[in-house]
């Protein structure tokens, strides 16, 4: 199937602006005031039709959404969008800030609101405008265990990730002394029994000092006998080498993506072979768009996606639909945390049975942020993440 012609669509206005939500307890790792903020683009057309993008920047600096948006959106408003694709592109050409980090993970945020808006302009699902055969559900699995969650703790999410209806549960590890972290696998192991797969993130890219690769293949020998589907970020996202190294001397599957903005770091694991699970986040990779691009290429390099998610509804829903379209994903992650913004901004919200998630197919990407949402979940100033910080309980 061709994808459809699209466009044009005149764009009048181009937002940035950032929420805060209760999440979970209040007291989670690296959330030093109790909420998690998410940014936000809002796209606009001149006939009154409305998108909406996300951008994992806003987890990290959420004060930095606004102003970033406003620099970008002359560069579009006013215009006719006719490629997409081409639009988000040109964002990234802004000489030496433009390739990669904060400007591209906007920028990614503005490439999913003009996909939204296209959609929705259309009345036309988004993988109609791929020109993609969507499979009807999706593989996901539960990401909770907060590395700064005891055993039991750990144990508890994994038994409640059973029971909202998934098979895969993801924990973190790094925090804590490694003996404890120890004891924290094997917990999460006994909750889920023998046969469903557990998948530990050692979060290197937020960990201050990260592993060195000797560390991390030390540690990948002790947690062995867990049976793991595969090991995320063992060392610095950026780390090529020390990936490189952990992925030659590892016996468990090696994954890594989410902290990658620049398509040539991407290119660089998948040429080098030292990541065998990729996992492209559209909310901080450059987008639909990028993702697509990403897919294309590891499926030449026959390496599987595993798409990343940590935000809200709005990225959820996004990641379903890219994994429903893309023959290369294998699963998708499903934060389990309770986020309050979510109930608020939702208006499609997926169903978990026996570890697959359905999406209702319809235009846009089900979620609206009106001004009543904005005014409940304004913006607490200082709340991006901070390594080693816990809310008070």
């Amino acid at each position: 199937m061709e994808k459809m012609k699209l466009g044009p669509t005149r764009l009048a206005k181009l937002r940035g602006f950032a929420l805060s939500s209760p999440f979970g307890s209040g007291y989670s790792l690296g959330q030093p005031l109790g909420v998690k903020s998410v940014g936000f683009v809002e796209a606009v057309s001149e006939d009154g039709c409305v998108g909406w993008g996300e951008t994992y920047a806003g987890v990290y600096v959420p004060e930095l959404i606004e102003p970033a948006v406003r620099a970008l959106a002359p560069l579009l408003e006013g215009k006719d969008i006719v490629d997409i694709a081409a639009a988000t592109q040109g964002l990234l050409r802004i000489p030496f800030v433009g390739r990669d980090g904060l400007l591209r993970s906007v920028a990614g945020a503005v490439d999913i609101a003009l996909w939204d808006l296209e959609s929705r302009r259309r009345g036309v699902p988004l993988a109609k405008l791929w020109g993609a055969a969507p499979r009807p559900d999706v593989a996901v699995y539960a990401s909770a265990g907060s590395a700064a969650l005891s055993p039991d703790e750990v144990a508890r999410d994994a038994r409640e990730a059973l029971a909202a209806g998934h098979e895969r549960f993801k924990m973190r590890v790094g925090f804590q002394d490694w003996t404890i972290d120890l004891e924290r696998v094997r917990a999460a192991r006994e909750a889920l029994g023998p046969d469903r797969e557990l998948m530990v993130d050692a979060i290197m890219g937020t960990v201050v000092p990260a592993w060195d690769a000797d560390t991390a293949l030390r540690r990948i020998k002790d947690i062995e006998p867990f049976r793991l589907r595969w090991v995320e970020e063992p060392v610095a996202p950026d780390d090529f080498e020390g990936m490189k190294k952990v992925k030659a001397g590892s016996s468990l599957p090696i994954a890594a993506g989410e902290a990658y903005t620049a398509f040539s770091d991407f290119e660089r694991v998948l040429a080098d072979g030292s990541v065998d699970v990729l996992q492209p986040d559209a909310t901080h990779s450059g987008g639909f768009s990028a993702v697509r691009a990403i897919a294309d290429r590891a499926g030449a390099a026959k390496r599987p996606l595993a798409l990343h998610v940590w935000g809200s509804q709005l990225a959820g829903n996004a990641h379903l639909i890219l994994g429903a379209a893309l023959p290369g994903v294998e699963v998708v992650e499903r934060p389990a945390v309770a986020f309050a913004l979510d109930r608020a901004i939702a208006r499609r919200v997926p169903t978990v049975a026996r570890g697959l998630a359905v999406l209702e197919e319809a235009p846009g990407l089900g979620v609206e942020i009106d001004d009543a949402v904005r005014r409940e979940f304004r913006l607490v100033e200082g709340s991006g993440y901070r390594w080693g910080a816990k809310a008070k309980a």
